[in-house]
């Protein structure tokens, strides 16, 4: 029943994949696996782990699950007896290990097993036996897998501290408040990080926003040029201002045809290769953001797309620029 309900998105994306070429190298994967010991790392503002832990921290290594879960877990997994029966203040019936709990200890262990990449094995079996697995970019996000997992393994260990009545009904109460509580303050980050975000729109955007709608924009330098493999997503970020289609775009992956598109950018002022590919995209304004090049190239850079023909300079601030793309003149009649 799953595989029909994923099966109208799964084959899209499958097509999508081959079209693109979208699959990851498994060295690309190693470098983004979790290490055991991530798994006992906790967030730089976890209250009470955060520092405790920060020598086992790594990029994205900060999966530590609780040691108030993780017991509850114990709990869980370890009870054996008799549980009450409704209305029982007793012993009752046998209390198995259920069938649910086999599922998801074996999910959390093969979710954590395959976090660590390549290198431990498993996660190099399902990338050649699993369709998609070979464009998982980070196996250490699988550690979500893991936290569900665990969150339903420690639903087992409270229902078995709600059924033990060693001290009583108020004992049993102030235990399971308590537990709650430490879990609660397993979880708390403080101070919590904000990341400040722009507070303005930059003039070239607020002149884009009062073109026609649906006008599509190319903006240069482009990603990973001069270093600054986030400079798409900063474009990406400002097209919430303007409502343009953007060419450029920010993901974990670059179709091939955006890269070539991206390297004859970086050939400017040169533009015989790339104006075409542009218009074949639908592109009407191209914008320069002449600050992004190192100074020596600037004046010469500019100077070449205010003599080229074929483009058009259409608004002007302190340092970006932006010209309209014009049908070069037809050749004459032979």
């Amino acid at each position: 029943m799953v595989g029909l309900l994923v099966l109208p998105l799964f084959w899209p994306y499958t097509q999508v994949k081959k079209d693109l070429g979208f699959v990851r190298s498994q060295d690309n994967a190693a470098s983004f696996a979790a290490l055991p010991w991530h798994y006992l790392a906790a967030p730089p503002a976890n209250l009470l782990y955060g520092q405790l832990t920060a020598p086992l921290r790594g990029s994205e290594g900060e999966l530590f699950l609780g040691l108030g879960l993780s017991g509850l877990v114990l709990a869980g997994l370890l009870a054996r007896g008799r549980r009450p029966r409704d209305g029982e203040a007793g012993q009752g019936v046998w209390w198995p290990f259920q069938p649910e709990q086999t599922f998801y200890l074996l999910l959390a262990v093969v979710a954590l097993w395959a976090s660590l990449g390549p290198r431990w094995g498993l996660y190099a079996l399902l990338y050649k036996l699993v369709p998609g697995f070979d464009a998982l970019r980070v196996p250490a996000r699988l550690a979500v897998l893991v936290s569900l997992a665990w969150a339903m393994l420690a639903a087992w260990g409270w229902q078995r501290l709600a059924w033990w009545r060693p001290w009583g009904d108020k004992a049993r109460r102030l235990l399971l408040a308590g537990l709650a509580g430490f879990i609660l303050l397993e979880s708390c980050s403080l101070p919590v990080p904000w990341l400040k975000v722009y507070d303005f729109t930059p003039p070239v955007y607020q002149w884009l926003a009062g073109q026609d709608q649906g006008s599509v924009v190319f903006e240069v330098p482009t990603m990973g040029h001069l270093g600054d493999q986030a400079r798409d997503a900063r474009y990406l970020y400002w097209s919430s201002k303007h409502g343009q289609t953007l060419v450029n775009g920010y993901s974990g992956f670059f179709p091939r045809d955006y890269q070539q598109l991206a390297i004859l950018a970086g050939r400017l002022p040169e533009a015989g290769e790339l104006l075409p590919e542009l218009r074949r995209r639908g592109t009407r304004f191209l914008v320069l953001h002449l600050k992004e090049y190192p100074q020596a190239s600037r004046h010469g850079l500019l100077k070449g797309l205010r003599r080229n023909n074929q483009l058009r300079e259409v608004f002007t601030s302190e340092w970006d620029y932006v010209f309209e793309l014009i049908q070069p003149p037809s050749p004459p009649p032979s």
